[in-house]
C-alpha cells in the first residue's frame, strides 16, 4: 500500500485544525512546522503538543517530520540569529521526539539559503550541533536546500554524522536549475524516506497540479521507486483556500496513478 501525506503549510493556515485537515483531504501522514517561538501554537508549547497528540489518535494521522520553517525568516546576519537557529533546531528535536516524528529538517531557503562559503559554514555548524542532540534522542535530522548534486553530497559528508539525511523535493531542483536525476543518483543512500511532491510552471513561477508543470514529476517518482525503498510521498502543492481539498485530492490521485504505473 502506498504511503501518502501532506505538508501542513500546504493544507491549512489553522494549526489547531491541521490534523483534522490532513484527514479530511485523505492523508495518513503529515509534515508539521515547528512554528514561531512565543506563539501558543508553537511546538515549544506543551499544551499545543498535547492537543496535537490527541488529534493524531482521533483522526489516525501520523506526524513523521517536523520542519523549522521559521528559520527562513531569521537568517544568519548576526551571532544572535545563529544561536536562535541552533536553539530552534534543538527545541524542534525535543518536540518531534514527543510527537513521535522521526526527523527534523533545516530548510535552506530565503534568508538561510546557501549562496556561498559563509552560509555553508554556518549551516554545517547548525547541523552538526543538531546531529549530536538528535543522536541522544534517536532521531534523524535533514537538510532541504537549493544545491546541486555534488554540493549536496559534500554537505552531507562534511557534517560527519549518519543522522543527517537529504529531504528531497521533486520540483525544487528543477526550479533552481539542477538535475534531479543526478541528485538522486549521487545521493540515493542519503535520501530520507519522505519525499516532497509538487509541480510548477517555470514561466509563471506558480504551483500547478501534479503532472501538468515543468517538474517531470512522474519520471522522478519512477526513478525513486526503482531504488526499491518504501517512500512516503508528501504533497506540497497549493491546497489553501477555496476548493483546496479538491486540489489536494486531485494531486493525491495523480501520484497514486504514477505509483500504480498508469500515470
Amino acid at each position: 500500500m502506498h504511503r501518502l501525506g501532506v505538508a501542513e503549510w500546504s493544507i491549512t493556515d489553522c494549526r489547531s485544525e491541521v490534523i483534522k485537515s490532513a484527514r479530511t483531504a485523505g492523508f495518513d501522514f503529515l509534515h508539521l512546522s515547528f512554528g514561531d517561538h512565543g506563539r501558543p501554537d508553537c511546538l515549544d508549547n506543551s499544551s499545543f503538543r498535547m492537543d496535537l497528540l490527541r488529534d493524531t489518535k482521533k483522526y489516525g494521522v501520523e506526524i513523521t517530520v517536523v520542519a523549522v520553517n521559521c528559520v527562513e525568516k531569521i537568517g544568519f546576519e548576526s551571532s544572535r540569529a545563529l544561536q536562535m537557529c541552533c536553539q530552534i533546531m534543538l527545541d524542534a528535536i525535543d518536540a518531534a521526539d514527543e510527537l513521535g516524528a522521526g526527523m527534523v529538517y533545516f530548510p535552506s531557503f530565503h534568508l538561510t539559503e546557501i549562496r556561498g562559503p559563509g552560509e555553508l559554514d554556518i549551516t554545517l555548524e547548525i547541523l552538526r550541533r543538531a546531529g549530536v542532540h538528535a543522536e541522544r534522542r534517536g532521531l534523524l535530522i535533514g537538510t532541504e536546500n537549493t544545491l546541486n548534486a555534488d554540493a549536496c553530497r559534500a554537505l552531507l559528508e562534511d557534517v560527519k554524522t549518519d543522522r543527517l539525511k537529504l529531504l528531497l523535493d521533486v520540483f525544487n531542483p528543477v526550479l533552481f536549475g539542477h538535475d534531479v536525476q543526478e541528485i538522486i543518483k549521487i545521493n540515493s543512500e542519503r535520501i530520507f524516506d519522505d519525499i516532497h511532491v509538487k509541480d510548477g510552471d517555470l514561466n509563471s513561477g506558480k504551483l500547478v497540479p501534479v503532472g501538468s508543470g515543468d517538474g517531470k514529476v512522474a519520471n522522478t517518482i519512477k526513478t525513486l521507486e526503482r531504488l526499491g525503498r518504501k517512500f512516503t510521498y508528501i504533497l506540497e502543492g497549493d491546497y489553501l483556500g477555496k476548493h483546496g481539498v479538491e486540489r489536494a485530492e486531485k494531486d493525491r490521485n495523480k501520484v497514486l496513478e504514477i505509483l500504480n504505473g498508469s500515470g
